[in-house]
């Protein structure tokens, strides 16, 4: 399962990292998890990453994916997704809208965007200074 991109505390606790970004989650920790990631988990030495994305991540939320994934259909799912609707609501200031997470990449959302607000034959107007823009101007 992937977090959301926030920023925390780098030198806090997993438990503490964890019930800030999703509660749900973090009722299913266990007390061995969280000895587990005190005791210094810490990535390998590693060349600084600073492009668009992927993102550099800390030592945290890497341990927290590190966990078998979560069925998108079990029943631990659901307040899991409940927490990340709340969490994107809070970042767009939207407390009514409904936001829609996408499973893939930002290029499947533009992609996604487009193919649902035009049409065939419109003339679209594309700000793009990069690859992924003229990627999507091509489109």
């Amino acid at each position: 399962m992937l977090l959301p991109y926030l920023t925390l505390p780098y030198r806090s606790s997993f438990r503490t990292t964890i019930s800030a970004v999703l509660p749900s989650l973090a009722r299913r920790v266990s007390r061995r998890t969280y000895t587990m990631a005190t005791q210094g988990f810490k990535q390998a030495p590693h060349k600084l990453l600073v492009i668009p994305g992927p993102i550099e991540v800390s030592d945290e939320v890497l341990y927290a994916n590190a966990h078998p994934s979560m069925s998108h259909v079990s029943p631990e799912f659901v307040p899991v997704f409940g927490d990340c609707i709340r969490m994107t609501r809070d970042v767009v200031f939207s407390a009514e809208g409904q936001p829609f997470l996408i499973s893939g990449s930002g290029t499947l959302g533009w992609d996604q965007v487009a193919a649902n607000l035009i049409e065939p034959g419109e003339d679209v107007l594309v700000l793009h200074s990069g690859y992924f823009g003229d990627s999507f101007a091509d489109w």
